[in-house]
């Protein structure tokens, strides 16, 4: 299990960074014009070839519950769960939510493990979700654990967004001019750290730590934890998207990638 003081909801409560993340320009730009957009497809997608009723999700990593109330309000789905270890980010969830829709949500701050044996909720999720958690795990064997225990809840879908492990330097250094400084290494290996710095030189300034896994790996981590089949699928614009900041979109959809595993 990931050690809360070594985990990336870790870095919110101990360096107060909650706040910073519901307010950085990068995430409150793109998310609904690209993840949030994505998002919604990959669920349309796993919708349309499940036989199983997919009208609640599981958001593991839910951080201040954008992503859950983006499902539900736009009728993807009716109603979600969010856990994360971030207690903060538990908190700015609930506050976000309104007292009538409050019977449509659900927030936890736990670990996976403990929300399963809490719960007993094995089998019993058709629709998991995910978004930048994952890259957040340290190093390749506690990647393997944490995506069995998602197996574990998950009876269907496992979808979501991580940054691109097809990433390279001279990609990443297109994200400068947006005020984003991601430091990776020519020679990056498994497990190795991943600074990415946003709002770069304004009051909002902060920097998460990722961890870089290939392609091969998460593909291999994916197939050993119980998930029988694993597509990479490349982020999309919502096309209603228009004018000078189309550019900017184009620029930071290759920063992230969709997946879609099944049980």
């Amino acid at each position: 299990m990931i050690s809360e003081t070594n985990s990336f909801s870790y870095q919110y409560n101990e360096n107060m960074l909650a706040n910073k993340y519901a307010k950085c320009s990068f995430y409150n730009e793109t998310r609904p014009i690209i993840h949030g957009f994505s998002l919604k497809t990959l669920i349309h997608q796993v919708q349309a070839l499940s036989s199983k009723p997919m009208d609640h999700i599981l958001d593991i990593g839910c951080v201040e519950g954008y992503m859950t109330r983006l499902l539900v309000h736009d009728d993807i789905v009716n109603s979600a769960t969010g856990i994360d270890i971030s207690k903060d980010m538990i908190a700015l969830a609930k506050d976000a939510t309104r007292q009538a829709e409050k019977n449509q949500f659900e927030y936890y701050a736990m670990t996976v493990k403990e929300f399963q044996e809490k719960h007993q909720s094995i089998d019993q999720s058709s629709l998991v979700i995910s978004t930048f958690m994952i890259c957040h795990i340290e190093n390749v064997k506690e990647l393997y654990e944490v995506l069995s225990q998602i197996r574990r809840l998950c009876s269907d879908f496992f979808v979501g967004l991580l940054p691109n492990p097809f990433l390279n330097k001279e990609d990443a250094v297109r994200l400068h001019k947006y005020n984003i400084r991601y430091n990776i290494s020519p020679n990056i290996m498994d497990g190795d750290k991943v600074d990415v710095t946003f709002d770069v030189n304004t009051d909002n300034q902060f920097t998460l730590t990722d961890f870089w896994y290939s392609s091969d790996t998460y593909e291999k981590a994916f197939r050993e934890a119980g998930f029988t089949t694993f597509q990479w699928v490349p982020l999309e614009i919502d096309p209603k998207t228009t004018g000078e900041k189309k550019a900017f979109f184009s620029d930071v959809s290759y920063f992230h990638i969709g997946f879609i595993a099944r049980v």
